[in-house]
């Protein structure tokens, strides 16, 4: 999700960033993020009409803090855009997250969810050699 400046990138390169940050938890964090708004139908709720994020909470029932946090998010990477105090789906999303899409990937999505609930024994498989058998359940 991040994007480099011209100085990160001089700073990554002479090895003055530490970038295992930028690669341990933005992505693990954001991925989730993605993941949990496509199951809560974030993007079919913006699609349906622009929304804020007061609006946008109350269509998801959820709390408005955490929608508060999650849409500048997605604003950042690219995933809903501004008009005015309203979000919108930016093309990324009307593309790959709406459902009426034919390029429609959020059944991937959702497996990937399943991904992540299943990583928290990663190190218990790496230490074993093979999964727990909760994993297989």
């Amino acid at each position: 999700m991040h994007t480099f400046t011209l100085k990160e990138r001089i700073g990554a390169a002479s090895n003055l960033l530490p970038t295992a940050i930028y690669d341990a938890f933005p992505s693990v964090l954001f991925g989730r993020i993605l993941v949990i708004s496509s199951r809560l139908g974030l993007f079919e709720s913006l699609n349906d009409h622009p929304q804020t994020p007061v609006e946008l909470a109350t269509s998801l029932g959820v709390h408005g803090k955490s929608i508060e946090l999650i849409v500048p998010a997605l604003e950042a990477a690219g995933y809903v855009r501004r008009k005015g105090s309203k979000f919108l789906p930016a093309p990324q999303a009307k593309k790959w997250l709406v459902q009426s899409s034919p390029q429609y990937l959020g059944n991937f999505l959702a497996y990937i969810e399943l991904l992540h609930s299943h990583w928290i024994y990663l190190e218990d498989t790496i230490k074993a050699g093979k999964p727990p058998s909760t994993y297989q359940s």
